[in-house]
């Protein structure tokens, strides 16, 4: 910050005596007053000066008259660094900003991807199993799943998430597990990792899609529809996650998918824990707890990766409450219904509707046949 402002004190003087526009030449000081200002200096000490500066005064520099224009676009003006530090906290940057020599260029590119795009690349969803790159997915049931899928699942019971990789082939398959049921994987950006990779308990199959039913269409890589156990589950909607760090978030109303480390689950406010004790001869012993939400010490926080502000945990709550998120069973009730009762495969595209209509009324038909054989 001091540096920055350093930057900013200096690029403020005299910068409207800089009209040379070619910026490898000295630019000669109009004043005759002989006093050192911006526009008597090398233009790689001013590279140096402006490499303080953040993408905003950059951009504002540009502003000021051409000579500044051409050097505040300059890649030695800041912005292969502030590339590189900024894309450190992101999850997905466009493949073509990452080639694109213009770092300047290059930085508004990603920017507005990140900010307009809520669609998935191929190189975004699939992973490659010869190369050993591509993105680990983690998973995890909403509770609208029902007690039959939450039980089982790894979040539900206070521990990571599920992992799982999509194949181009269309298979998914997920990470191996530790005998003590911790997932052999944890890592927030998931990169240069080599997971064993396993069948998943139940057979699955990816596919994109463009226009699920009740949907709207979409870019191919907006929505993904999965065949588990040979069913058709209802369809996964995908968007930016809501934690500003660039990466996906794919969700139905029963599960949710993210390209990055989900939170895990927070204690409830009734749980019991472990806690070490020592009794009157000073031997240490486990006693079993209750404890009240935000009751935990310090040291049983380390699970929060040091992200303790304010911002970050409301951000990272909003993967945590299944209220936040988008895709409810509201939205999506006709393929649920489909789903429950045995439907194999859910249509999709401009027959969709009809397809349920027809499906719905033989239900409804069949359902008042035998309400009335019973009555």
């Amino acid at each position: 910050m001091e540096f920055e402002l350093r930057g900013k004190r200096l690029l403020k003087l005299s910068s409207s005596e800089m009209t040379d526009t070619r910026p490898s030449k000295r630019v000669q000081n109009s004043s005759e007053k002989g006093s050192a200002d911006l526009s008597a200096m090398p233009t790689d000490v001013i590279y140096n000066v402006a490499s303080f500066l953040d993408a905003k005064s950059l951009l504002n520099m540009r502003t000021l008259n051409r000579s500044f224009r051409v050097i505040a676009s300059h890649n030695s003006a800041g912005w292969d660094s502030l590339c590189e530090t900024f894309w450190k906290t992101k999850i997905h940057i466009r493949p073509e900003a990452r080639d694109c020599t213009d770092r300047m260029a290059a930085y508004r590119l990603a920017v507005e991807d990140a900010r307009t795009r809520d669609h998935l690349l191929p190189e975004e969803l699939i992973y490659d199993v010869e190369t050993k790159t591509g993105t680990i997915w983690s998973f995890r049931f909403k509770q609208s799943a029902g007690e039959d899928w939450t039980e089982s699942d790894p979040w539900f019971n206070g521990l990571p998430c599920r992992k799982m990789v999509f194949l181009a082939n269309g298979r998914v398959k997920m990470l191996v597990q530790d005998d003590d049921g911790e997932p052999s994987i944890e890592h927030p950006r998931f990169s240069q990792l080599e997971p064993t990779l396993a069948d998943p308990p139940l057979d699955m199959a990816w596919r994109f899609l463009s226009r699920p039913l009740d949907m709207p269409t979409r870019p191919e890589g907006s929505y993904i529809r999965f065949s588990v156990g040979g069913r058709d589950v209802p369809t996964y909607c995908v968007h930016r996650s809501p934690t500003k760090n660039w990466g996906f978030v794919m969700e139905s109303c029963w599960g949710v998918y993210a390209s990055f480390e989900l939170p895990k689950k927070p204690i409830s406010p009734t749980s019991r824990i472990l806690r070490r004790a020592q009794d009157g001869a000073g031997n240490w012993f486990n006693v079993e707890v209750e404890v009240e939400d935000g009751e935990l010490s310090e040291c049983e926080h380390d699970d929060d990766d040091g992200d303790n502000e304010e911002e970050g945990q409301n951000r990272n709550r909003l993967l945590i409450d299944d209220d936040s998120f988008a895709v409810t069973s509201g939205l999506q009730w006709k393929e649920a219904f489909l789903y429950n009762f045995g439907a194999r495969t859910l249509p999709e595209g401009d027959d969709a509707v009809a397809q349920f209509e027809r499906t719905y009324g033989a239900v409804l038909n069949r359902m008042n046949v035998t309400a009335d054989i019973e009555a």
